[in-house]
């Protein structure tokens, strides 16, 4: 079957799968290994509809909800990228996945819905000063 998505961000049809409306600090530990071990083949086409969210952003997903919504401290996809990477499920999109977990814990978008919120400071200070919004969170 044909997989495409409306990218929000462009406001055009692409190819390639996009999944929405998972906030990752609620799944990552315990949705994701579940879909491992019973639905490998639908995880893998979520982890390429979550790379689909990078390529049109810059930054991989927190929460989206169909654009994200900014809503999620830190980057939380980096566990579920992990628990794919360590069981092979969807190989092909790793070298892809590192630089993009590599781009944002060094770089900060300038739209605060995007990357980790204080990474100058964090990078600066090698902390997210109380200045930050749940400034431990981004820690």
């Amino acid at each position: 079957s044909i997989k495409i998505h409306y990218d929000t961000s462009s406001k055009t049809v692409k190819k390639g799968p996009l999944y929405t409306n998972n906030g990752f600090w609620d799944t990552f530990r315990t949705v994701y290994p579940l879909y491992s071990l019973i639905a490998v083949d639908e995880y893998g086409d979520m982890l390429e509809g979550f790379l689909n969210s990078y390529r049109a952003t810059g930054f991989l997903p927190k929460w989206l909800s169909p654009d994200e919504r900014g809503l999620m401290p830190g980057t939380l996809i980096d566990a579920v990228i992990a628990d794919a990477a360590s069981k092979n499920i969807r190989p092909d999109l790793m070298p892809e996945f590192l630089e993009a977990m590599k781009k944002g814990a060094t770089s900060q978008s300038e739209n605060s819905n995007y990357g980790r919120r204080g990474t100058k400071d964090y990078l600066k200070l090698g902390y997210v000063p109380l200045t930050h919004h749940e400034s431990v969170n981004h820690t």
